[in-house]
Formats: structure tokens, C-alpha cells, sequence
């Protein structure tokens, strides 16, 4: 573990200041909902409680608030809170995802260093980590219960398992999709947990009942308190399916069409294709040494265990977003936002499994085949990222985004 920090300090502490660099001359991007967190954090420090322009806040659970309205006693200024929260969250969050990989591969430093490149060329996680938006926050605490609960199945520590529980519920209280992760915990405290039936049950409810109860306890509140100013209400959308598919086409464009400028609709099309091509055909080629990996590893590895948090938790989480999304009114969109868990939360299980492929393989044409396609990918991530970086500095985070989805009037400019 000692190199990994060493590898981490190296890495994590630059990944903070680059936040901080690139936000110095304007500030981080602000959106409606970031004014709505300003507001509430700032009531919380004059005494006035979770509230925005007098009316309680529901809509939004109070964890990103509260922690806004910690760190502006240190600051005594929000905005400028938000912006070292933000640097500390990316340093965290990529030593978080580093770490997770670190664990589920035995140590293995290249798919550390691959993970920590793929992290910081990542457009879309470092654009929401130039935002005041409670995504970073959410994602550290569900990374750190996800490594926590992990380590307690292997080694049963109590100390562990109470830690992860207090950020699972801390995790709610920054996002409500945080209650789409309480489940899956709870199966797979059952299922891979160590020790007999008796006390992995015992374990499972215990870890329900500590995650859950804070979160329980405040939605009871916000019903007591009346709607203020939430207005989500159950009723079916019959548009919806068309709606997502709508959305997840747009969520293709920001992660991928605008990234490399492909506007032709067959253009899309073909290169959406041959990626879904070659994903399928290195899936099947991998698999099976993927299983026979697993198999020579035992049930009860890390490897397992991370990837199955990771795995159960975006089959949840996307679940709840799909359901929120077709029974429930005044629903956020399904944006690249939302989506941005579901992409970091893969990155370990993906990488696991090609690690896990390729060291039974143990064939240098395919990992040199690999290697060469991920390298392709970082050099054209790190373009596009060094770019954005480049215009964020000069014109602002939110200039710089708008362009990164116009690509031609960002040539014009």
C-alpha cells in the first residue's frame, strides 16, 4: 500500500490545485440549483435553518448544503467555498477510484496508473468538478462506503463496517438516489459477507437500519413541514419512453459525438456501431478467462466483492432514475449529470475485468492490442480535455461547456 500512496499523493494533490487553477480567474460554473444550495447554506449559517427565499427547502437533501455552510465559516464566502470543496473533492474522488482498482486488481500499479490517466482525461467528470453541484460530494461518500463495506467483507472489522454505514446514509443525504445504493448493500453484506447465516443477516439489517435512518428521519420531516417548494408528485408519463431515449441520445452526444465533433447523423451511427462492435467482441473474447480468473481467485476476493458494489449499485441507481423519470413528475432530466455515478462507478469493474482476462490469457498480442486502444483513447481525451482546460481558463466554465457541446462556434470563436 505504500507505493499506492506515494502514486496517489503524486497524482491526487496536482489533480486539486488544476481544479483551483483552472476556476482562479471566474469562479466555478453556477447553475439554478447551485443558488438554491447557496442560499440554503447561507440561511444555515444566519440561523434561519435549511431554507431559500423563506420557504424550507425539500426538493434538495441538506448534506451538500450543510457542508458549503462548514467550510464558509472558514472562508466567509460560499461561492469560494464551493471552489476548494470542489478541488478537494477531485483530489478525493481520484484517489477513491485509484484505490478501488488498486484493491480489486492485487496491487496491480499499471491498472492503478491506467485508471488515474482515464480519471483525469475524463471530460465530463472533471466539467461537474468545475461546477457547484452536489455530484462530487455524492460520489466520494458512495466511494468511500463501496471501499469500506468492501474491505469489512473481507476482514469482518467493525470499525469498517460502522464507517461505511455512516457514509452510505451521508451519501442519501447529499442526493436522494443515494437510497437506490441501501438495498444492494444489504444483499451483498448477506451474500459475501463473512460468518454464518445468523450474523451476515444480522450484519444486513444493521447496516439498512444505520444507512437508512437519517435519510428516513428527513423525509418524515419534509412532510411535516409541507411541500415548500418540491413539486414532484407520482403520476405516470406516457411520454416517457420516448423521453429517455431522447436523453440517452443526448447523453451520447456529451460523452461522445461533441467530444470528437461528429455531427453527420450516419457518421453518429457508424462510429456508435463499430464501438458497440469491438466492446461485444473483446466481451466475448474475454469472458471466458475472465470466469476461470475468478474461479482460481475464490468467491470471497476483493475483486469480487468491489465489482459487485459497483455492478448492483448502477443497476439500482439507474433503476431508480428510470422510475423517477416515468412515475414521477417534475423529474430531472436524464442528462450527463445524472449519469456521471454510472460512468465511475464502471470504471472498476471494467477495469477488473480485463485485468482479470488478460492475466489468464496471458497473450501479448491482445494485450498489446488493448494497450494501443487505450492509449488512442487517452491521446484523445487528453486533447479534448487539455483544450477545454485551455478555454475554461480564458472565458469561464460555462462558457467553455456551451462551446464544448457547439463545436462550431467554438472553431468560429
Amino acid at each position: 500500500m505504500g507505493k499506492f500512496w506515494i502514486i496517489a499523493g503524486i497524482f491526487g494533490i496536482p489533480a486539486s490545485l488544476l481544479i483551483l487553477f483552472i476556476t482562479a480567474p471566474f469562479g466555478p460554473a453556477i447553475s439554478p440549483d447551485s443558488v438554491v444550495y447557496l442560499g440554503a447554506a447561507e440561511n444555515i449559517l444566519n440561523g434561519k435553518g435549511y431554507t431559500h427565499r423563506d420557504e424550507p427547502v425539500t426538493h434538495f437533501p441538506p448534506g451538500y448544503s450543510l457542508v458549503l455552510a462548514g467550510l464558509g465559516l472558514l472562508t466567509k464566502n460560499l461561492v469560494e467555498s464551493g471552489r476548494v470543496l470542489n478541488a478537494l473533492l477531485f483530489g478525493i474522488n481520484l484517489t477513491l477510484i485509484a484505490l478501488m482498482v488498486y484493491l480489486s486488481t492485487s496491487g496491480n500499479l499499471l491498472t492503478t496508473a491506467v485508471t488515474i490517466a482515464l480519471f483525469l482525461t475524463s471530460l465530463p467528470i472533471l466539467i461537474y468538478h468545475l461546477r457547484l453541484a452536489s455530484e462530487p460530494l455524492f460520489i466520494a461518500l458512495s466511494l468511500g462506503a463501496i471501499i469500506l463495506f468492501s474491505l469489512h467483507a473481507v476482514g469482518t472489522k467493525l470499525c469498517l463496517f460502522i464507517a461505511a454505514a455512516i457514509l452510505l446514509s451521508f451519501a442519501s443525504l447529499t442526493r436522494y438516489a443515494g437510497v437506490s445504493l441501501l438495498l444492494p448493500t444489504a444483499f451483498l453484506l448477506f451474500k459475501l459477507g463473512k460468518g454464518t447465516i445468523k450474523q451476515r443477516i444480522r450484519n444486513a439489517l444493521l447496516g439498512l437500519v444505520i444507512s437508512a435512518t437519517p435519510v428516513a428521519l428527513w423525509l418524515f420531516k419534509t412532510t411535516q413541514t409541507g411541500p415548500g417548494i418540491a413539486k414532484r408528485t407520482l403520476r405516470f408519463n406516457p411520454d416517457s419512453l420516448s423521453y429517455i431515449r431522447n436523453q440517452l441520445t443526448r447523453g451520447l452526444d456529451d460523452l461522445i459525438f461533441s467530444s470528437l465533433f461528429l455531427k453527420s447523423p450516419w457518421l453518429r451511427w457508424t462510429v456508435l456501431t463499430l464501438i458497440a462492435t469491438l466492446a461485444l467482441t473483446i466481451f466475448a473474447h474475454f469472458y471466458p478467462h475472465f470466469r476461470t480468473g475468478i474461479k482460481k481467485i475464490g468467491g470471497g476476493s476483493l475483486t469480487k466483492i468491489v465489482s459487485s458494489f459497483c455492478i448492483l449499485g448502477c443497476i439500482s441507481y439507474l433503476t431508480l432514475l428510470l422510475f423517477t423519470i416515468i412515475f414521477v413528475k417534475g423529474s430531472p432530466p436524464l442528462d450527463t449529470r445524472l449519469l456521471l455515478p454510472v460512468l465511475i462507478f464502471l470504471i472498476t469493474p471494467v477495469i477488473s475485468f480485463f485485468w482479470l482476462g488478460s492475466e489468464t490469457l496471458k497473450t501479448p498480442l491482445v494485450r498489446y492490442g488493448f494497450g494501443l486502444l487505450l492509449s488512442l483513447i487517452l491521446v484523445v481525451n487528453g486533447f479534448n480535455t487539455a483544450r477545454f482546460i485551455k478555454n475554461a481558463r480564458k472565458n469561464g466554465v460555462s462558457a467553455a461547456s456551451y462551446w464544448l457541446l457547439n463545436p462550431k462556434e467554438f472553431i468560429s470563436h
